[in-house]
């Protein structure tokens, strides 16, 4: 139960990221294998291990983009943590439920499930479980752009990814600080974030966040004018995130080049990126970004 249990907690949002078909399919091939479990555990009444599959099941739907089932899954299981009176499950229950709401856009309801896992890890002494949960507390207010909150708890949350040795946690949390501070305009300090970032990407070969903020990078150099590092870091970032298969990233990088173009009046470059960016935000369904790509083809 302890191995299963601590599964859960390597959640993140990044899994809610567009994945491949091989992907998707281990993942229909593990919810399989998760209800037959949870039907035998039911059965001979053990607990633990009916909650263990449930949030499975949760994971395994949030992955591929099936939020109500993932929420359906996590609230069976907070249900059932609760009534045992289990506090560590609960605060799995809950971030999970924090996940899945922020991934439909539902940012207070969000927040409220992840400051209550949040207290339960502080008492449980759970600082991975309390990291996650700052970190995505902090997403929530990039996302209603309530910047100065975000801040502060992605710097609290890098903090504590570092003392425990999760050098990629640490790393993604500096890279939404940097993300937060170019939104306010501090580019010179957002560059820094991006750049102390992609040095422990680069140290982890991790070759998907690495493109993700070399993006996030070249939009700091396009804020402060340097647009020839702009898309050479755009390039560079679409080389990565084309062998990533991050099809997410790599139109956010179109999106990125597309604006440089325009800024230097280079209107065909600019077009030819935002439709490359809108075929990729189509392919993977992401309605908010393919609204975007036309809106920048009509700009």
């Amino acid at each position: 139960n302890a191995t299963a249990t601590t599964e859960i907690y390597t959640l993140s949002l990044h899994d809610a990221l567009p994945i491949s078909t091989a992907e998707q399919d281990d993942c229909h091939g593990a919810i399989e294998l998760f209800e037959q479990a949870l039907s035998v555990f039911q059965e001979i009444g053990d607990y633990f291990g009916e909650i263990d599959s449930q949030l499975g099941l949760g994971r395994c739907y949030f992955k591929i983009g099936e939020e109500k089932q993932a929420a359906n899954y996590a609230k069976l299981a907070l249900t059932l943590s609760t009534s045992i009176h289990d506090r560590r499950l609960e605060a799995s229950c809950m971030m999970l439920l924090g996940h899945v709401y922020f991934q439909t856009a539902n940012y207070k309801l969000s927040i409220e499930y992840n400051k209550k896992a949040l207290s339960i890890f502080q008492v449980v002494a759970d600082r991975f479980g309390e990291a996650d949960a700052l970190a995505t507390i902090g997403r929530c207010y990039m996302a209603m752009d309530n910047y100065g909150p975000a801040i502060s708890l992605h710097e609290q949350a890098s903090d504590i990814f570092h003392s425990i040795g999760d050098r990629r946690a640490e790393a993604r949390s500096v890279m939404d600080k940097g993300s937060c501070l170019a939104a306010v305009a501090q580019v010179d300090e957002a560059i820094r974030c991006y750049k102390d970032a992609l040095a422990i990407f680069q140290t982890l070969g991790d070759t998907q966040d690495e493109g993700a903020c070399l993006e996030g990078l070249g939009s700091c150099y396009s804020m402060a004018s340097d647009f020839e590092q702009a898309i050479a870091l755009g390039k560079e970032a679409l080389q990565l995130l084309e062998a990533s298969g991050d099809l997410g990233s790599k139109a956010d990088t179109f999106i990125m080049l597309s604006n440089v173009y325009l800024a230097l009046a280079d209107y065909q470059h600019a077009l030819d990126r935002a439709r490359e960016a809108l075929q990729l935000f189509q392919e993977i369904g992401a309605r908010l970004g393919e609204a975007g790509s036309l809106q920048q083809i009509g700009t």
